[in-house]
């Protein structure tokens, strides 16, 4: 084996032993996290409804888990936007009325249910 091989052999090792690495010691996605993606990718081109209310609901039954009403409501209202997204307006308004029923003296909430209610 010549010194060119052997350059390109520790290069390809460096680079799976790095990339293994990163996947074993990266942290999980938490909610905000989540929200944070999907809300950052809802207007490119590549958004993937699908995919993101997925991660929603695994963001979701986090939340509910750690029984975090302000986090839960933030989940809800980014899953309301994706359904709104596909014109699904009765599943985006459920899911805003339940975010009123977590924070009901939520003005701004409370206008975009009458909107929705009035467009439907």
């Amino acid at each position: 084996m010549n010194w060119t091989s052997a350059t390109a052999l520790i290069a390809a090792l460096s680079a799976a032993g790095a990339a293994t690495t990163y996947v074993l010691t990266r942290r999980p996605m938490g909610p905000t996290e989540i929200i944070a993606e999907v809300r950052a990718d809802m207007d490119t081109v590549a958004f993937e409804h699908r995919t993101a209310l997925s991660q929603l609901a695994f963001a979701l039954a986090a939340a509910e888990d750690r029984d975090n009403k302000q986090l839960i409501a933030e989940v809800l209202t980014a899953r309301a936007d994706v359904h709104l997204k596909l014109r699904d307006r009765a599943t985006a308004l459920t899911d805003l009325q339940r975010v009123q029923s977590l924070q009901p003296n939520k003005v701004d909430l409370q206008l975009r249910i009458a909107e929705l209610q009035s467009a439907a």
